[in-house]
């Protein structure tokens, strides 16, 4: 068995403290990070959420699919314009997250 004492040291060997913190990085401890430099959680969320918006939702889909007609020669202005206004609506949703005040 262990003393009260061996057990008192292990406990004070294992708690954290602000001095002696070991900082580790890749992904868990990334959204850490940012979650303790911007604490409203939300924000972080709507931003993240918009960009992402913007590239999986607006972007990529249209890009490829011009990519698709343009390699099968069946590229028209008016498809190119009619795309380029759907990833347009996506980059005005992201800049307008900016500009929403959060409550």
């Amino acid at each position: 068995m262990c003393s009260n004492a061996a057990l008192s040291t292990n406990q004070q060997l294992i708690q954290p403290s602000s001095t002696n913190s070991i900082r580790t990085f890749g992904p868990p401890h990334d959204s850490i990070d940012i979650v303790s430099y911007c604490t409203a959680a939300g924000v972080c969320c709507r931003f993240s959420g918009a960009l992402c918006g913007l590239v999986y939702i607006f972007m990529l889909p249209c890009v490829v699919y011009l990519a698709i007609r343009r390699q099968q020669a069946t590229l028209t202005v008016p498809v190119v314009c009619v795309h380029v206004v759907i990833v347009i609506l996506g980059a005005l949703n992201f800049i307008a997250q900016f500009l929403i005040p959060s409550s």
